[in-house]
């Protein structure tokens, strides 16, 4: 580690019984970590070159994943965040130095912003520069938040196995797991994530709503996504499986089988997990259906207005 005094710090943190989220490889070698602490409005930070105003705050206070290819980094992103939500804090922060290149770009990539630094001395003494980068949580803009505009809204199916495996903190048998140690499941910690199909729709486009729902057995909308970017033109199977390995729920065998060179991928984020699915009972006596969802299908806005009430998820979204 980079910082002076860590391992007796880890140490000490370890007696207290502090808690943290943590990964670990066949050898119970600690490969990913993440700890966070939250402070009050009387937090000094006269450190810093530009000092916060008085705030409630979630610092992250330790963000390490050595494990890479299992989007783990992406999966302490999502756990922070909602954890700042439930806690009910005006920000999160996280500091690092410039070097740490893949890390900034993925706090950039879910609303993080460089407001200052602080200069942080290292385990042989010398005092390197650290930057502050800080998410807002208070004005609900942004990654997790959904702001309602005049973008489509679709409602896509997805079969059980694949729901599970895009979805798995939707099955009522989730908890936060990181025990697949090849990464064949990588999809479920990813927040970015790919959706394959070959409906004859082709027009959803980026900022688009997606629904997801879940058929057979469950027979419910679990969770909603934004799209970022669409494919629907191909030179190769292995071109699709570039796009999407790690992001779908398919293997590199099963593309090969529910692709073709004219398949509709679409890469999307997935915003949230509905407090409670909207089952299809719901959506057929409200009209936002009328018989079996077999493909994917348009809704008005004021259809999803009302599956977000029933969702009891209304706090995470922006209606304008």
């Amino acid at each position: 580690m980079d910082y002076k005094g860590f391992d007796k710090w880890f140490e000490r943190k370890q007696r207290s019984n502090a808690q943290a989220y943590v990964t670990q490889n066949q050898q119970n070698k600690v490969t990913s970590f993440l700890m966070l602490k939250e402070e009050g409005k009387d937090e000094d930070y006269s450190s810093f070159d530009i000092p916060f105003k008085p705030a409630r705050r979630l610092k992250v206070a330790t963000f390490k994943v050595a494990d890479t290819g299992k989007r783990i980094g992406e999966c302490f992103i999502k756990i922070m965040i909602l954890e700042a939500i439930q806690k009910g804090v005006d920000e999160i922060y996280v500091t690092t130095f410039d070097r740490q290149k893949s890390l900034i770009h993925l706090l950039k990539q879910y609303g993080f912003e460089l407001v200052t630094y602080k200069n942080t001395t290292k385990t042989d003494d010398t005092v390197e520069r650290e930057a502050i980068f800080v998410k807002n949580i208070k004005d609900k803009i942004g990654y997790p938040f959904v702001q309602l505009n005049n973008q489509n809204i679709f409602i896509i199916p997805v079969k059980p196995q694949y729901h599970k495996l895009l979805f798995e903190e939707a099955e009522k048998e989730f908890q936060i797991s990181f025990d697949d140690t090849q990464g064949r499941n990588a999809s479920a910690n990813a927040i970015k994530k790919a959706f394959i199909t070959n409906s004859k729709i082709k027009m959803i486009t980026p900022n688009d709503i997606l629904l997801f729902y879940a058929t057979h057995d469950k027979k419910a909308i679990t969770t909603l996504g934004i799209v970022e970017t669409t494919w629907n033109k191909f030179e190769s199977q292995e071109e699709i499986f570039n796009i999407v390995r790690k992001r779908t729920a398919y293997n590199e065998d099963e593309l090969k089988y529910v692709t073709s060179l004219e398949s509709l991928v679409i890469m999307f984020k997935h915003y949230i997990t509905f407090n409670k699915p909207i089952t299809y009972e719901f959506l057929l006596e409200n009209k936002i259906v009328n018989g079996p969802i077999q493909g994917p299908m348009s809704i008005k806005k004021e259809l999803l207005e009302k599956i977000i009430i029933e969702g009891n998820s209304k706090e995470m979204f922006s209606i304008q």
